[in-house]
């Protein structure tokens, strides 16, 4: 579940556990995890076929840097980890300014992809490692942004 908008325009996710009995407990509360845009850029929730959440945040009609972050939220040794790192952008005016950055963190790989024609392709390692959801400190992956 997301919360409303702070003040900032930031939500608070909430993942909620099924007990036996049927209720549900909050589990995890992970703080200002993600940007609340305006009307048709809200934030989403899907899972995958592994069970994974993901968490979409996004800002496609304000200014002319969009962006389209993707959070994998994973279960694991009892808890929720942030498993993986998805930031896709573009300049509206500088159309060779875009890329995405796409990490698993699980895994220490990534891979940075850039241009207007999306030509160029970088694989990495990242010492960025996945961690509690609720602890993460919303900072991406040094990889994704370095010059």
């Amino acid at each position: 579940m997301i919360s409303g908008p702070d003040e900032y325009g930031n939500a608070d996710l909430l993942i909620y556990l099924g007990q036996p009995n049927g209720d549900m407990t909050l589990h995890t509360t992970a703080k200002s995890l993600i940007w609340t845009g305006g009307i048709g850029q809200q934030p989403e929730l899907d899972i995958t076929s592994h069970g994974s959440l993901l968490v979409h945040s996004m800002n496609q009609s304000i200014g002319r840097n969009r962006w389209h972050l993707t959070l994998t939220v994973a279960w694991r040794k009892n808890d929720f980890i942030l498993a993986g790192y998805t930031y896709r952008w573009h300049d509206t005016v500088g159309l060779f300014n875009a890329g995405t950055c796409d990490v698993n963190l699980l895994a220490g790989k990534g891979e940075l992809v850039q241009g207007e024609e999306h030509d160029i392709t970088i694989a990495f390692h990242t010492k960025s490692r996945s961690g509690p959801i609720d602890l993460w400190d919303k900072m991406p992956p040094k990889e994704c942004f370095e010059d």
